[in-house]
C-alpha cells in the first residue's frame, strides 16, 4: 500500500525543492510525493488528509537574487539535535548532529497543524549541491576541493552522513504526525570499485623506463625477480599480464569480492594527455582487451576513468568515451549503462555533472575527497545530478563515495597504514551507512594491494561490509 503526500512550496524553488524531495522519500518503496507551487514565503508545508507539517526555508530565502555573493556560507551551525526521539536516536547512534539552518524544535501550533523549526531542505541543498564549493575559491595543487577546505570538516561532520540524518529527522517528525504511516525502506548496500589506474608494472614500459627500472632492480634496490619480470615482460609477447605482476591483483581482486555475493566496478583509463598523472596504457591494447573480457566474462562491470584533463575538457572525454565504446562493440560487450570516475578525483563542481551527463552516462561516482575518508555530500545514499548554475536537474544519477584506501592509509593524507586502525576507521563509516539504510561505496585501486598488509585489509574489509 502507498501513502501520498502533498508538498506545497514557493514559486522560485520549486525545482530544487523537487530535486530534494525526491532525494529524500526515494529511499522508501512505498510513499509517493506531489509537489504543488504554493505563494508560500519562506516555507515548505507537507500535506495529508487535512494534517500539516511547516518548515522553514531559511537557506533558500538567504540565497536572494545573487546566489553565489559572499556571505551566503553558514558561518557556524544554528544549533544541535537534541530531542529525545529514540527513533531517531536510532538512525544516529545517539548523536547530537549540527543543524545549519533553523533549531531543533517541534510543536503542534494549532490543531493539524504541526511545525518542524529545522530547515530540513535547505539543510539538504546545502550538502548535497556542493554549493560551498561554488562560493569557497580555495584548491590544492590539482584544482581539488579539499575536505579540510569544507565546512563539514571545520565543525566536525565530515565523517557523519548529515543530510541523510535530516532525512531521518524528516520521518521521525511524520511519524508522529501520521503514526499510521509505515516506511519501507531500501536496503542498506555495499558497492566495490577499483580504478585501473596501473593494471601492470611492466607490461606497459617502453625499453628506456624498463632498463632504467632494471639497472635499479639490480644495483639499488637488490631485487632480481623484479628484473626478471621486466625483462620478461619486454623480451616475451604475452597474451595476458604476467600473473606475477605486483599491479596484476584483477584475479584476486574478483575472488575475494565474490567469495561475499558482490561484483566490482572497474574504472578504465582512456586518455593519454598529460604523462605526469595519466597512465602508460592504451585502452585498445590486446592486453588490456583480455583483461576487460575477463571481467566481464566474470559478471563484474566496466566503467570509465577520464583521464587527468578531460574533467575540464569535455571534447577529449567524449573521445575517450568513444574509445571505451569500440573496445566494447569488438569484444561484443553489451555494457549500454557506462558509469564514471574521474581520475584524481579531480571533479569540478560547475562542470563535472553537465559534462558526464551529455555523454549520457549512468553515474558518476567521483564524489569523495582525496584527502579524508568521509562524506563530501553528507550522504551516503544515490540522488540526480543538479546544476547550480542553470538551476536544472539532470537524468544522470551520483553515486557518492565514500571511502578511498589510499585516504585513509597513505603518510600525505590519514596516515592511518595498513593496520587495524584504518579498519576501524572504516567500518565505522560503514555502520553509519547501514544505520540509516543507504550505500557503503568503497574505491581500492588494483595497484594497491602489492603489500601483504595491504591484501590482508581489503579481504578484512570485504567480509565486514556485507
Amino acid at each position: 500500500m502507498e501513502d501520498w503526500f502533498t508538498i506545497y512550496c514557493p514559486v522560485n524553488f520549486y525545482i530544487e525543492i523537487g530535486w530534494i524531495s525526491d532525494w529524500l522519500f526515494g529511499r522508501f518503496t512505498n510513499i509517493r510525493i506531489e509537489l504543488k507551487e504554493d505563494d508560500l514565503k519562506g516555507e515548505v508545508s507537507i500535506l495529508k488528509e487535512g494534517v500539516k507539517l511547516t518548515m522553514p526555508l531559511i537557506f533558500f530565502e538567504r540565497l536572494g537574487k545573487d546566489w553565489f555573493a559572499n556571505g551566503k556560507l553558514p558561518v557556524h551551525p544554528t544549533s544541535f539535535w537534541r530531542l529525545d526521539w529514540k527513533d531517531l536516536a536510532e538512525k544516529t547512534q545517539g548523536y547530537a548532529f549540527p543543524i545549519l539552518f533553523g533549531q531543533d524544535d517541534f510543536y503542534e501550533r494549532k490543531e493539524k497543524d504541526w511545525v518542524l523549526k529545522t530547515d530540513i531542505f535547505g539543510g539538504c541543498f546545502f550538502c548535497l549541491s556542493r554549493y560551498e564549493e561554488m562560493v569557497n575559491s580555495e584548491r590544492d595543487q590539482h584544482i581539488r576541493f579539499s575536505a579540510y577546505s569544507s565546512h563539514a570538516y571545520k565543525f566536525n561532520y565530515l565523517e557523519i552522513p548529515l543530510a541523510d540524518y535530516y532525512a531521518e529527522c524528516l520521518v521521525s517528525a511524520i511519524s508522529r504526525i501520521w503514526p499510521e504511516v509505515t516506511f519501507k525502506r531500501k536496503k542498506y548496500e555495499p558497492q566495490i570499485s577499483h580504478d585501473v589506474d596501473s593494471p601492470s608494472l611492466y607490461a606497459f614500459r617502453n625499453g628506456k623506463q624498463l632498463l632504467r627500472s632494471g639497472l635499479a632492480d639490480i644495483f639499488l634496490r637488490r631485487d632480481l625477480h623484479a628484473f626478471r619480470l621486466g625483462l620478461r615482460a619486454r623480451l616475451f609477447k604475452k597474451k595476458h599480464i604476467d600473473q606475477e605482476d605486483p599491479h596484476n591483483s584483477f584475479q584476486w581482486i574478483m575472488d575475494q569480492v565474490e567469495n561475499v555475493g558482490l561484483k566490482s566496478t572497474f574504472y578504465f583509463l582512456a586518455g593519454q594527455y598529460d604523462p605526469k598523472f595519466d597512465g602508460n596504457y592504451k585502452i585498445d591494447n590486446h592486453l588490456i582487451k583480455e583483461l576487460i573480457l575477463t571481467i566481464h566474462n566474470r559478471g563484474h562491470h566496466i566503467g570509465l576513468h577520464p583521464s587527468y584533463t578531460a574533467g575540464l575538457d569535455e571534447k577529449r572525454m567524449k573521445i575517450e568515451l568513444a574509445r571505451l565504446r569500440k573496445v566494447f562493440y569488438e569484444l561484443k560487450i553489451n555494457e549500454d549503462a557506462i558509469g564514471a570516475r574521474m581520475h584524481y578525483l579531480r571533479w569540478f563542481v560547475n562542470e563535472t555533472w553537465e559534462m558526464l551527463d551529455n555523454m549520457n552516462l549512468e553515474h558518476d561516482a567521483t564524489l569523495g575527497y582525496a584527502d579524508h575518508i568521509g562524506f563530501r555530500a553528507s550522504t551516503c545514499h544515490p540522488f540526480k545530478a543538479y546544476s547550480l548554475s542553470k538551476r536544472k536537474v539532470f537524468d544522470m544519477e551520483v553515486r557518492p563515495l565514500i571511502v578511498m584506501e589510499a585516504s585513509a592509509i597513505d603518510p600525505v593524507y590519514m596516515n592511518y597504514g595498513s593496520n587495524d586502525e584504518a579498519y576501524e576507521q572504516i567500518i565505522q563509516l560503514k555502520k553509519k551507512c547501514e544505520d540509516v539504510f543507504g550505500i557503503f561505496s568503497l574505491l581500492w585501486h588494483n595497484s594497491r594491494l602489492i603489500k601483504t598488509e595491504e591484501r590482508a585489509l581489503f579481504s578484512k574489509l570485504i567480509k565486514s561490509i556485507v
